[in-house]
C-alpha cells in the first residue's frame, strides 16, 4: 500500500508540473502574438525559461504548504480545489516577485490572466480525470485492498460499515473472523 501512494503522490506531482508547464508554454506563445511578436510555441528567452523553473519550484512550495501532496483517498474534490486555488494565488505572487527581482518586463498581464486561467483549467481537468480513472479502477476491483476484520464486535462493525460507506477508501472487506457469527454483520464469517 505504501509503494501505491508513492506512485499515485509521483503522478499526481507530475501532472501537475506537466499542466504547468503546458499552461505556461500556451500563455507564453499567446502573450507574444497579442503583442505582436512572432515567435514559435517553445521558443523562450533566458528569463522565461528562468521564470518557468522559478514557477515550478514554487508549485511545489506551495502543494506542500497547502496539502497538494497528501494523497489521502478520503479528499474531497472541493478541498482539492481550494488547494488549488490558492496555488494558482502564489503563482501569481510568484510571477510578480520573480518580475520585480529581475526588473524585467518580460510578461505582461494578458500572459499572468492567460497562464492561470489555463493552469487551473488543465488542474480541474486532471485531476477530475484521475478521479474518474480511481473510480473505474475501483469498481473494478483492481486497485481495492482486501481487508480481513478480526472480531465481530461494536469496532469491528463500525469498521466494517465505514469501509462500506466510502468507496474512496480502496478498501474490499473479504470477511471477518471471529469466535461466532455476529448477527446483523453484513459480510461473511470466515471463522
Amino acid at each position: 500500500m505504501h509503494n501505491q501512494r508513492k506512485l499515485r503522490k509521483f503522478l499526481e506531482n507530475g501532472g501537475d508540473i506537466l499542466a504547468l508547464s503546458l499552461s505556461f508554454f500556451v500563455s507564453s506563445f499567446l502573450a507574444k502574438r497579442h503583442a505582436g511578436i512572432a515567435a514559435g510555441p517553445f521558443a523562450l528567452q533566458v528569463q522565461e525559461i528562468l521564470l518557468l523553473l522559478f514557477l515550478v519550484l514554487a508549485w511545489n512550495f506551495g502543494s506542500k504548504v497547502f496539502g497538494l501532496f497528501d494523497v489521502s483517498c478520503a479528499k474531497t474534490l472541493t478541498t482539492e480545489l481550494t488547494a488549488m486555488g490558492k496555488n494558482t494565488l502564489l503563482q501569481i505572487v510568484a510571477i510578480i516577485a520573480f518580475s520585480f527581482v529581475n526588473k524585467s518586463q518580460v510578461h505582461s498581464r494578458f500572459f499572468v490572466l492567460t497562464y492561470c486561467l489555463a493552469l487551473l483549467a488543465l488542474l480541474v481537468f486532471r485531476r477530475l480525470a484521475f478521479r474518474l480513472s480511481l473510480a473505474a479502477l475501483q469498481k473494478s476491483d483492481r486497485r481495492l485492498n482486501h481487508v480481513l476484520i478480526v472480531g465481530g464486535g461494536d469496532v469491528a462493525q463500525r469498521f466494517f460499515a465505514t469501509v462500506a460507506a466510502s468507496a474512496r477508501l480502496g478498501f474490499k472487506v473479504t470477511g471477518y473472523i471471529a469466535d461466532q457469527a455476529a448477527p446483523g454483520f453484513a459480510c461473511a464469517h470466515l471463522g
